[in-house]
């Protein structure tokens, strides 16, 4: 939306059944085209002889020299064919000046035709008013004069596109501000005069009057709010129309119709390890000044793959937004940025302004863990009896398929039987306890691979033979789990299942109470690093258990 009213290109004017074809503001010494500065400092007008300006008058062009010789001619304010005018250039006694001096098929009025430092206040694309006589009335020939010789500057506005008024038509023109051109830089023109000619308008190069109007107003102030036909009214959300907010002849487009745009797309958490869930959030608007009353739908996608359809069902009204979300799974995707983007999907809703129909977002992904584990040479989580050896194998790789080299793996046993500290109730008011914790660590190798032989202890308090010790309530539950952590800093590191995201890998023991070897299975295991402390470990135990014996009480 505009609220600034630039100036806008106009088409020079080709007027092939008129016989008067063009007019200019010219420099009185050689006929050159003049663009006119505003004298800042004195007069506050675009004049002769100040601002860098040099002594102008009007010239006018015809198919033939006689459709202009000896015709009278002034400048004056005009919107197209919106009735009224303002004069803004005079003779020393007249408003006018003849076009006695001829070149070819043009002449120009007399030197001493200058513009009026109380009029000629306004930028402008001024008008050429030519009559066969010196009383200038509506029947008489209004020329635009083009871009190249105009009064330079432009219209601060309201948003003129944002007031139009579905039901009857109408926009609202409001002049707020007026900037004219020094000759070295725009200032602000504070005139206060009402001789605004003010109009909604097409452009019609077949005529000498250029803006074809359907609603305007001629000596209008600046300040004051107009209430302006457009000349369309309750137009449906498959079509548009363009019209132009034109002041003093300078005009500026805006557009009839819905304009459905992204306005932004929102990423929640905008850094997620890879694996993990995202939410994203997409901001839709109607940016247009017509209702949207169909559904259409929003197009999501990751690095331009397409991931998600979003439904605004039942449309959207004139410059009203909502929101999509969903979750983004991110399993199928490496470490790094990705670029999550939505977009209107192709419909017949017709757009003001198809720039705005997308946008997007930067999605930082970081490498998460996949840890496997291999009991007894095949890969599971489930050991079947406590107090039995395994040898284990951990496998750790990230997501981008790299393996973890230098990984610190951590097994962890909670409430387990642990000699340092066994579980114990502590007080019943409130349930208090000493929960036991026992784990091991090493680090994997350049494969991502550390083997190692553990014995679950299990807990036979957890067991049904003792429920009614409740332990749990006072020092939580038995668990077997493995975490992962960067073995330099100490950080632990993000895991992943191959799906989704997972604080710890899960191990399960099937039997919490230990099972005697039988007769085939009795001395038949070889634990890994057996010569290297495992064997001599289990003596240690064993003895440290009798000890212990021996010194409670029975």
């Amino acid at each position: 939306m505009k609220r600034f009213i630039l100036l806008s290109i106009i088409l020079s004017l080709s007027l092939t059944y008129a016989a008067i074809t063009n007019a200019s503001i010219v420099n009185v010494s050689n006929t050159a085209f003049i663009n006119m500065s505003w004298d800042s400092s004195t007069t506050k007008a675009y004049i002769d002889g100040a601002a860098g300006n040099p002594d102008v008058t009007i010239q006018v062009c015809g198919d033939l020299l006689s459709d202009v010789q000896n015709k009278y001619a002034k400048f004056v304010y005009r919107t197209g064919n919106i009735t009224g005018f303002q004069n803004i250039a005079k003779e020393p006694s007249t408003e006018y000046t003849q076009l006695s001096t001829c070149a070819g098929t043009c002449c120009v009025g007399s030197a001493n035709f200058n513009f009026n430092s109380l009029w000629a206040v306004y930028p402008a694309y001024a008008y050429a008013l030519v009559s066969s006589d010196t009383t200038f009335d509506e029947t008489d020939t209004f020329v635009m004069i083009p871009l190249r010789s105009w009064l330079r500057g432009y219209y601060q506005t309201n948003d003129v596109e944002a007031s139009y008024n579905q039901a009857n038509g109408n926009i609202t023109l409001q002049i707020t501000g007026v900037k004219s051109w020094t000759g070295s830089a725009y200032a602000t023109n504070s005139e206060d005069y009402p001789y605004f000619q003010i109009g909604v308008c097409t452009p019609n190069n077949a005529k000498s009057y250029y803006w074809e109007c359907t609603g305007g107003y001629s000596g209008a102030s600046r300040g004051t709010s107009y209430s302006v036909h457009t000349g369309v009214v309750a137009p449906p959300d498959t079509s548009i129309a363009y019209r132009y907010s034109v002041i003093n002849g300078l005009g500026v487009r805006f557009c009839i119709g819905p304009d459905p745009s992204i306005t932004s797309v929102s990423l929640n958490p905008s850094t997620q390890n890879a694996g993990g869930k995202v939410n994203v959030t997409v901001s839709i608007r109607n940016d247009g000044n017509v209702d949207i009353t169909q559904t259409f739908n929003v197009t999501v996608s990751v690095d331009g793959s397409d991931v998600q359809n979003l439904t605004v069902s039942g449309g959207l009204a004139a410059y009203t937004s909502t929101t999509r979300s969903f979750n983004l799974s991110t399993g199928a995707y490496s470490s790094g940025t990705h670029t999550v983007a939505a977009r209107i999907s192709p419909t017949t809703i017709a757009d003001c302004d198809a720039s705005n129909n997308q946008s997007s977002a930067t999605l930082t992904l970081n490498p998460s863990y996949l840890v496997r584990m291999f009991i007894n040479g095949t890969e599971n989580n489930t050991f079947p009896d406590a107090g039995r050896p395994y040898n284990i194998s951990i496998n750790v790789s990230d997501t981008d398929g790299n393996p973890g080299n230098g990984i610190l793996v951590r097994i962890y046993e909670d409430n387990g039987i642990n000699i340092f500290a066994p579980i114990q109730k502590i007080s019943s008011s409130p349930n208090r306890g000493l929960k036991a914790v026992a784990y091991g660590e090493s680090t994997t190798d350049s494969n991502g691979i550390v083997n190692f032989t553990i014995i679950p202890t299990g807990n036979k308090l957890y067991t049904s033979q003792y429920a009614y010790t409740q332990i749990d309530q006072y020092v939580g539950n038995y668990s077997l789990y493995i975490e992962v952590f960067n073995a330099t800093t100490g950080e632990e590191l993000q895991q992943t299942n191959g799906t989704a995201l997972i604080d710890q890998f899960d191990i399960v023991l099937s039997n919490y109470t230990a099972r005697t070897p039988n007769a085939d299975e009795m001395h038949t295991f070889y634990a890994d690093n057996h010569d290297d402390y495992v064997q001599l470990m289990s003596e240690f135990i064993y003895n440290m258990f009798s000890t212990i014996s021996g010194w409670l009480v029975e």
